[in-house]
């Protein structure tokens, strides 16, 4: 049976339940979701993590915004659309599938010995072309294969179980700017940070040379006249591109409403038909069958609610505004010019 199985596999058709987002033709190949709402959806968790380069913010934002996600449902084969657990978000940014990528064995079973007794157990998740079957380019993704692999290397980046690249470090609580960056001048070595003061949170970075070995620690300094040193640099390269910098914000805010207002319309547009076929299942029944009129009725008037809140949502973003006309963006640039971060004034441009 297992040899059966694996050959099956082999040929890129051995499917226990198909990622959501995708269904078997007639002529029984993978091909993506007809249902376009389902596809725009798995489209802008990709799209998002490109944005925000974390699994968590991805999540994060489905959860803030209210958008839902299709999933596959625990009984039987139809999809439900539910706010995205972090689990699903990330389920879907690490599943090959989603890059056209056929895999087999992702995580194998294997034996162990526990008190005299053969027990099997899943072991860790394999890197797609570590696995018993690979084909790339198996079926249409939704993202291509590069993008897939890039995708990985943030996210193991971003992992604190992963020992990453030295020069990538994790942001900790406190005052120190420079946590993870600076290096010893005489060994090399990088400092550590230690908080101290009545709260805690004054660095000192220290480099602890020899000490663990019995020795002396190597150099130590505060923060204060380093960190004020560097903001000041910062600040001097930075000041002539903070405004394009905010209008460049205010364009990605814009660019986020315009997604979220998208999938608003996709879900208003299937409430809309589900009330519909709601409506005709009540309209068509008799009226003197009670307990059954009354139940479709329940439910018609279920999804004209939904309608009336996602409505209500559609309404409220449209509210918004964030876009700058060409005379604010103008007038935004002399101010700039005008009173930069340094805080000197400069020439103002004639009107």
């Amino acid at each position: 049976m297992h040899a059966g199985q694996e050959s099956k596999a082999r040929r890129g058709e051995m499917f226990k339940r198909l990622p959501v987002g995708y269904f078997l033709d007639p002529m029984g190949k993978v091909a993506l979701h007809p249902d376009q709402r389902v596809r725009e959806a798995i489209q802008l968790v990709f799209l998002k993590f490109r944005e925000r380069w974390s699994a968590r913010q991805v999540f994060l934002w489905f959860r803030d915004h209210d958008i839902e996600l299709p999933a596959n449902a625990i009984r039987g084969t139809g999809l439900v659309w539910k706010v995205p657990t972090q689990a699903l978000v990330r389920d879907i940014l690490v599943n090959p599938f989603y890059a056209g990528a056929y895999v087999w064995g992702r995580r194998p079973v294997e034996a162990i010995l526990v008190d005299g007794q053969l027990k099997k157990r899943q072991t860790a998740y394999r890197r797609a072309e570590n696995c018993r079957v690979f084909i790339r380019d198996h079926h249409e993704g939704y993202i291509d294969w590069a993008t897939y692999e890039e995708n990985q290397r943030i996210m193991r980046r971003n992992s604190v179980n992963w020992q990453g690249d030295e020069s990538m470090t994790a942001i900790r609580v406190g005052q120190g700017l420079l946590v993870g960056l600076l290096r010893c001048g005489h060994c090399g070595r990088k400092l550590h940070v230690r908080y101290w003061g009545a709260r805690g949170t004054h660095a000192r970075y220290l480099c602890k040379g020899e000490f663990a070995d019995g020795g002396r620690y190597c150099i130590g300094f505060g923060s204060a006249s380093v960190d004020r040193r560097l903001s000041k640099e910062v600040l001097q390269v930075i000041s002539p591109l903070g405004v394009d910098a905010s209008l460049r914000a205010l364009e990605e805010l814009s660019v986020g409403d315009a997604a979220q207002r998208i999938a608003l319309i996709s879900k208003l547009e299937q409430l809309e038909y589900e009330a519909r076929k709601a409506f005709e299942q009540y309209d068509s029944v008799d009226a003197r069958n009670r307990l059954a009129a009354g139940e479709l009725e329940r439910r018609w008037n279920e999804k004209l609610e939904k309608i009336a809140r996602t409505k209500q949502k559609l309404s409220e973003l449209n509210e918004k505004r964030y876009a700058l006309s060409s005379e604010e963006e103008a007038h935004s640039e002399r101010w700039a010019i005008t009173f930069p971060l340094s805080g000197k004034v400069n020439n103002v441009p004639p009107n």
